[in-house]
């Protein structure tokens, strides 16, 4: 059964990070190319389902549902995140443990590029946690 379950999650983790692929940034300006993960969608996804404590709601009394938040950081030219802000936020402690977990990205990013030089950008991710 936590095979099932933690099947599910990698699975509905995936989906969320392939529909947070769409970059947002606060500039005007059109990139060349938006800030990566080094190593791509799926180290991403590797990433975020190892560091990720996605019992913590349950464990913080949440009731069964999807608990959805949107992570907005800057990736600064050396590939470094700072300015995390999380809306949404569903309670508890998710948003703690979003901001954890992309703190702990820092330096696992490739900046975006404009003009070919590297640029801190101001991006966001869609993060959920399902409780069964």
């Amino acid at each position: 059964m936590k095979k099932i379950l933690s099947l599910i999650t990698f699975f509905l983790l995936l989906t969320v990070v392939v529909n947070a692929q769409h970059i947002v940034a606060d500039s005007t300006y059109q990139v060349d190319s938006p800030p990566e993960f080094k190593d791509g969608l799926k180290g991403y996804s590797r990433f975020m389902e190892r560091m990720l404590d996605r019992d913590l709601p349950k464990r913080r009394g949440a009731p069964e549902g999807v608990y959805t938040l949107i992570v907005r950081f800057t990736v600064n030219i050396d590939g470094t995140v700072s300015d995390i802000t999380i809306d949404n936020d569903p309670g508890y402690d998710t948003a703690g443990e979003v901001k954890r977990v992309i703190r702990m990205s820092s330096k696992m990013w490739t900046p975006a590029k404009l003009n070919g030089e590297p640029i801190a950008y101001r991006t966001y991710r869609r993060i959920s946690f399902m409780i069964f």
